[in-house]
C-alpha cells in the first residue's frame, strides 16, 4: 500500500489527461483574450478577513470550507476559495479604479469541503472578471463569450439560467420578507438552516435539502419586491438576449451563494443530474469594491469549474487538428540514427512527436498498437534495412500506406503529408 497517497479530494493528473486539460485551457484564453481580456495572476494564499467581509462571515464559504493558517497572533491567512475577491483587491492595490479593466484567470482553489462528484477539495477555475461600468453591453458580451467557448468545445449551445435579485437595498426588504416567510416553517429547518435564515434568508435559497426545496417553491417571487425601474432594466436585458439568440430561462429562485451580488445573476448546469452541477457561475457585483477599497467601481463576472467542464467535453475534439508522429526503433543497435530523425522531427513546426526509438524494442505490432491508440497520423519506423539504408519507413496510419523515405527527403515528405491533412 502506498503509504502517502494524495491528500483526500486532490487529484494527480498525468496525461492524457494534462494533455486534454491544456487544450481546455488554450481555448478558454484564446475566447478571453479576443475580446481584450488580459492575463491577472493573483497569489493563492490572502488575508482571510478580505473573504469574510465581502463574501460574508457567515456564509458556508467562510464558515466551514476555508483552509485557513495562523501565521502569527492576529495575521491569519487562506488558501483563496474563489477568485472574484482577489481580482478586486489587485484592482484596488494598484489603484485601478478609474477605468475599464477586463480580466482573465486560472487556476486552483480551494475548499475543506467533503468531496463529492464534481467538488473537490482542490479544484481549478477560469474566471473573467470585468471593472469600471455599469453598461448592459458587458453583461451581453459575457454571454456571447460564453456562448463561443461552448462552441469551440463543440458543446451544445447551453441555456443560461437567470435571475434579477435588485439592487442591495431592495435585498435586504426582499428579505425581511423572506425571513418572515421562513418562520413558518421553523420545524422543518435544523440548526444551521435557521442560522441562515436569521442572518441571510436568501442563502436558504442554495439548499440541497429535498425538504426545504419543497417548501422554497412556495416562497415570494423577488420580481414583485423589487421596483419597477429594476424589473424594466432586467426586461431590456432579456430582450437584448433574445436578439442575440441567447438562449435562457428564468429561474426566481437563483441567488447565488455570497453576498456580493446584485441585480442580474446567472449559472450554467450540467446535463447530469446530480448535486453538484452547476458548470458556469457569475454576475454583476457592483459592492464588492466599496468593501475593498471605499471606492464605487461597478464590476460583472464569472467563473467556470474546470473539472465539471471537461467532464461535459467529448476529449476527442482536443486531436481533430493534432499533428502527430510516432517514432519507432526496432534495437537499440539503431540510437544514434534515430536520434538523427528525431532531430529532423523535432525541427518541423506543427507537429507533435512521441519518441519511442531510444532503447528499442523488437516488437513491430505491439508498437504499431500504441500509436493507434494515441491517435497517431503517421509512424517513422527503423528497421535494419532502414538503418543500412540511412532511411525510415514512414507509414500512414489513416490509409495503411507505407514507403521508404530517405533521411534528406524526411523534411520534404513531412512538408507534403502535412500540408495535404491542413
Amino acid at each position: 500500500m502506498n503509504k502517502f497517497p494524495p491528500i483526500k479530494g486532490m487529484h494527480d493528473n498525468f496525461s492524457p489527461k494534462t494533455d486534454q486539460l491544456r487544450s481546455l485551457e488554450a481555448i478558454l484564453i484564446n475566447s478571453a483574450e479576443k475580446l481584450g481580456y488580459n492575463e491577472v495572476r493573483t497569489p493563492i494564499l490572502e488575508n482571510l478577513n478580505l473573504f469574510k467581509k465581502t463574501i460574508g462571515s457567515d456564509s458556508d464559504i467562510v464558515e466551514k470550507e476555508m483552509f485557513t493558517f495562523n501565521t502569527s497572533k492576529d495575521d491569519v491567512i487562506a488558501l483563496r476559495p474563489e477568485g472574484t475577491c482577489a481580482t478586486a483587491r489587485f484592482v484596488a492595490n494598484n489603484d485601478l479604479n478609474d477605468q475599464i479593466n477586463k480580466f482573465w484567470y486560472l487556476g486552483p482553489f480551494f475548499r475543506h469541503e467533503r468531496p463529492q462528484k464534481g467538488r473537490y477539495r482542490q479544484f481549478h477555475q477560469f474566471g473573467v472578471e470585468l471593472f469600471g461600468s455599469k453598461s448592459m453591453f458587458y453583461e451581453a458580451e459575457l454571454f456571447l463569450l460564453i456562448n463561443k467557448i461552448w462552441k469551440n468545445l463543440d458543446l451544445q449551445v447551453p441555456t443560461f439560467e437567470v435571475n434579477n435579485i435588485g439592487t442591495y437595498r431592495e435585498r435586504e426588504e426582499y428579505s425581511i420578507k423572506l425571513k418572515d416567510f421562513f418562520k413558518k416553517h421553523l420545524e422543518s429547518f435544523d440548526e444551521n438552516t435557521q442560522k441562515k435564515m436569521m442572518s441571510n434568508p436568501l442563502r436558504v435559497l442554495d439548499s440541497k435539502d429535498p425538504k426545504i426545496k419543497n417548501i422554497i417553491d412556495d416562497i415570494p417571487i423577488i420580481e414583485n419586491y423589487l421596483s419597477s425601474k429594476t424589473n424594466d432594466q432586467f426586461k431590456i436585458f432579456l430582450e437584448t438576449l433574445d436578439t442575440l439568440g441567447v438562449k435562457y430561462k428564468i429561474n426566481s429562485h437563483l441567488v447565488r451563494g455570497l453576498d456580493y451580488y446584485n441585480d442580474i445573476v446567472f449559472e450554467i448546469k450540467s446535463r447530469d443530474d446530480h448535486t453538484q452541477n452547476t458548470i458556469c457561475a457569475g454576475g454583476r457585483y457592483d459592492g464588492l469594491m466599496s468593501i475593498i477599497s471605499n471606492k464605487e467601481v461597478p464590476a460583472i463576472g464569472f467563473a467556470i469549474g474546470i473539472e465539471r467542464l471537461i467532464n461535459e467535453i467529448n476529449t476527442s475534439i482536443f486531436n481533430k487538428n493534432k499533428k502527430s508522429i510516432y517514432l519507432i526503433s526496432l534495437d537499440p543497435e539503431y540510437e544514434s540514427f534515430s536520434l538523427e530523425i528525431l532531430k529532423v522531427l523535432y525541427d518541423f513546426d506543427g507537429i507533435f512527436v512521441i519518441n519511442n526509438s531510444l532503447g528499442g524494442s523488437s516488437n513491430l505490432k505491439s508498437q504499431l498498437k500504441k500509436a493507434e491508440k494515441l491517435d497517431t497520423n503517421f509512424c517513422v519506423i527503423i528497421g535494419r534495412d532502414e538503418f543500412e539504408s540511412r532511411s525510415v519507413s514512414f507509414k500512414n496510419m489513416n490509409t495503411r500506406k507505407q514507403e521508404k523515405v530517405t533521411i534528406d527527403a524526411l523534411s520534404n515528405k513531412l512538408k507534403d503529408v502535412f500540408n495535404e491533412k491542413s
